[in-house]
């Protein structure tokens, strides 16, 4: 019986040690795992790094100026399909709702004509120089307007005329007008007429004015609409402004239409 028991312990001894052997041999070291890995990780590591080094490539030079390039085009596309849409509004759909044709008188006499100005743009408002704040006011914002212009877009400003049309005719003389102007910007054209001419282009512009009272003296002021016109080369209305907008706004539009 003993013996049969010390057989079985050596048995299950053998066994014990042959599974050891087998687990030893079908495990895999840590080092060695490692070992099988690491280098292809160190060599992507490298070439990730390598596509950041060095100065700006040929392609993202090219791909900067395809996308200054399409920038400029899209601004080129949006301005004439502005102008095409304003061109379509006055033409196709009936004579435009403000502005035409004029004949008046300017600050040395001579007669002038809205034809006079194709080929530039009008910026037009009408008020009276013996207004005691308002029209100063509109004319300094549009001196202001014109001059930032200038600096904006330099000489292309030259095809904006300032425009001022006195709808007070029985004060405001070719020569009290020149005078006038004098404080304002030294390109601005200064108009006047008949009551009736006045009466007329004031119409085509859809200007409300009234004098507060009729006794017939020179004691008194004049109720107006405060409102400057743009008007394109063409001689078609192209956007107004209204008291509320700044001087940088108002040449920030005109800008557009340059």
């Amino acid at each position: 019986m003993a013996l049969w028991w010390r057989g079985l312990a050596q048995r299950f001894t053998w066994l014990r040690s042959t599974n050891n052997i087998k687990e030893r041999a079908y495990s895999i070291p840590s080092s060695l795992r490692n070992l099988h890995s690491s280098p292809r990780l160190s060599v992507q590591k490298e070439e990730s790094h390598s596509d950041t080094k060095g100065p700006v490539s040929w392609k993202t030079v090219g791909a900067t100026f395809a996308i200054g390039s399409g920038l400029l085009f899209l601004y080129a596309q949006m301005k004439n399909k502005k102008m095409e849409q304003l061109r379509y509004n006055q033409k196709e759909l009936g004579q435009p709702a403000i502005g035409g044709p004029f004949k008046l008188l300017d600050t040395n006499g001579k007669v002038v004509t809205d034809e006079d100005f194709r080929g530039r743009f009008m910026l037009i408002y009408f008020g009276f120089t013996f207004c005691p704040d308002v029209c100063p006011e509109e004319l300094n914002k549009m001196t202001e307007a014109m001059n930032i212009l200038e600096k904006r877009v330099g000489s292309s400003a030259e095809k904006v005329v300032p425009i001022f049309i006195s709808v007070d005719p029985q004060r405001d003389s070719t020569s009290q007008i020149k005078s006038y102007l004098k404080d304002f910007h030294p390109r601005f054209v200064g108009l006047t007429g008949t009551p009736e001419e006045v009466e007329k282009v004031a119409k085509s512009y859809r200007v409300f004015f009234s004098k507060d009272k009729e006794d017939g003296s020179d004691d008194y002021l004049v109720d107006h609409s405060i409102i400057t016109y743009l008007i394109a080369p063409d001689g078609n209305f192209v956007t107004f402004f209204g008291k509320s907008t700044s001087a940088d706004d108002m040449a920030k539009k005109i800008a557009e239409y340059l």
